[in-house]
């Protein structure tokens, strides 16, 4: 959490993106999960759909960490609602209540982490910018069957996506059964799941490690990481390890397309910061990808160049440099 004092009207005016993005309109049944360090942002994003003639209702969620499953009343509410937002300190994104909330047709946006200076900041954006990159992301990673990463740092991988479907998180969750997140800016895929080979140096931030003041190597072979660095590391393979067997396999390829976003050590924001790229390790059942356990671990990598089939889509950070 930043910390800083955000304007009234800004934060008034974020709330009202955020409800545009979700296309809320007169009538609809709204669903709004609050953190309790997430009441103010909640509040107001529950007023500013209630202008439009919406219905909202407001529900407090706290947890002691990610992926924790909602209590049973709570997942039947978000699956009869029209539009659900969850601003909280945990992750939903990647539980069955969300999955089965958007296959029910509910439009969800998840905020995992967010606060008011980056709900302010990050989420009152030019959204036609993160809507024309994050599409044609999503466009490159559909039609190809490999992509590779490298840095300066010492990533050097190479992930199969043969068959899945890129996905773009560009703000525009007006259709039924949309899933999204605040803030937006991002193309992603699940890749195959023992489909990932080489070297990923983790040195922009992590999960439940902040920004980080030493890389994090990982070592991965068939899709699992065989070793990590450092003791990060060997704390990121406790936690992956505790999910199962599962725990370990390479969930999602990002790339993110925000230029408000910055690196802060919330995974949330740091992941859409333009020009990154980030991977996750654990579930990827709730994104296109077909492992299905209790963790979803990402992390972002600075600078990095970017090959997606033949097309160089980052160069060193600089996301589509000319000429591609």
């Amino acid at each position: 959490m930043s910390g800083l004092v955000v304007d009234d009207a800004q934060l008034g005016r974020a709330a009202e993106v955020a409800v545009d993005c979700l296309g809320t309109g007169a009538g609809e049944r709204v669903l709004v999960i609050a953190g309790s360090a997430q009441q103010d942002i909640a509040t107001r994003f529950a007023a500013a759909a209630a202008a439009r003639g919406a219905n909202p209702t407001e529900e407090r969620f706290d947890a002691a960490e990610d992926h924790v499953e909602p209590p049973a009343a709570l997942a039947a509410a978000m699956r009869e609602a029209d539009v659900c937002v969850a601003f909280t300190d945990v992750s939903l994104s990647h539980t069955a209540a969300r999955r089965a909330a958007t296959e029910a047709g509910t439009r969800v946006a998840t905020a995992p982490g967010i606060d008011t200076e980056m709900f302010a900041r990050a989420v009152d954006v030019d959204y036609e910018v993160l809507k024309r990159d994050g599409v044609r992301l999503a466009e490159l990673l559909t039609g190809a069957d490999t992509v590779h990463i490298a840095s300066d740092a010492g990533t050097d991988l190479t992930l199969s996506i043969a068959g899945r479907d890129g996905r773009s998180d560009d703000g525009d969750m007006r259709t039924a059964a949309a899933f999204g997140n605040f803030p937006a800016g991002e193309g992603y895929v699940a890749p195959l799941e023992t489909g990932a080979n080489g070297v990923l140096v983790v040195d922009g931030s992590l999960l439940e490690h902040g920004v980080l003041a030493e890389p994090v190597e990982l070592r991965i072979r068939d899709g699992r990481i065989e070793a990590a660095s450092g003791v990060v590391g060997a704390e990121l393979l406790r936690t992956l390890d505790a999910a199962g067997p599962g725990g370990r396999l390479v969930a999602e390829l990002g790339i993110g397309t925000n230029p408000a976003a910055r690196i802060t050590g919330e995974i949330l924001e740091d992941e859409k910061v333009r020009g990154t790229v980030h991977v996750a390790f654990g579930s990827s059942a709730g994104i296109g990808g077909e492992n299905d356990v209790p963790v979803h671990v990402d992390g972002v990598i600075r600078k990095p160049t970017l090959r997606i089939g033949e097309v160089v889509a980052i160069a060193a950070g600089e996301l589509f440099p000319e000429g591609e």
